[in-house]
């Protein structure tokens, strides 16, 4: 039973290309809605944020990193949770491609908005405080999504045997996947939370 788990474990999120290139297509629509977004913006708001972002984003001490990281582990966690029970709940899985939509929103956003509002500057504040933790982040998400639509498909696949039958049969599988996802998450809510700050200090 063990084995059979696991084989059914390794290509859960892989077993589709079209499943693949449809989240990577949603989560590139989402980072140029980000863009757009901060394009659109007035310069009277660009000023504010601009003042706001010079004003806060060296402001962190050392106390405060425990609560960034709870909100950061939150925020992650809450959307892959979110993902994993629009796989579980089968309809509800293009929840997973609006979900990787909404982190690519905020990921062009807040890299155009560094950007624009601190030039040279804000290119490195993006690769100190959104790269390091983006590069476990991101693949988590588009995989954990890939995972939830395979999962879903596979079940409406099945549906002559009876889905909820099929659901019964693989959710072990399926959790044990999101369990890993988690841990990884983890590390890179870890990154955010005490390695980015620390950097940030370090050319404030």
């Amino acid at each position: 039973m063990k084995k059979n788990m696991y084989s059914k474990l390794i290509p859960l999120a892989i077993e589709r290309n079209t499943t693949i290139f449809s989240v990577l297509f949603f989560f590139l629509v989402g980072i140029s809605i980000g863009t757009f977004m901060e394009l659109m913006l007035s310069a009277q708001d660009k000023n504010e944020l601009s003042q706001y972002l010079n004003a806060n984003l060296f402001a962190e001490n050392i106390t405060s990193l425990p609560q960034i990281f709870i909100n950061s582990l939150g925020n992650n966690l809450g959307l892959l949770i979110l993902i994993a029970l629009s796989g579980i709940t089968v309809i509800g899985f293009p929840v997973a491609l609006l979900s990787v939509a909404y982190k690519g929103v905020t990921l062009g956003f807040s890299s155009a908005l560094l950007l624009e509002t601190l030039s040279l500057k804000g290119i490195v504040l993006i690769l100190l405080t959104i790269v390091p933790q983006n590069i476990i982040l991101i693949p988590t998400f588009l995989l954990a999504a890939a995972c939830a639509i395979n999962f879903a498909g596979n079940a409406i696949s099945a549906r002559k045997t009876g889905i909820k039958k099929n659901l019964t049969n693989n959710v072990g599988s399926y959790l044990v996947y999101y369990i890993l996802f988690s841990i990884v998450l983890l590390a890179g809510c870890l990154i955010e939370s005490f390695i980015c700050p620390i950097l940030l200090q370090l050319i404030g």
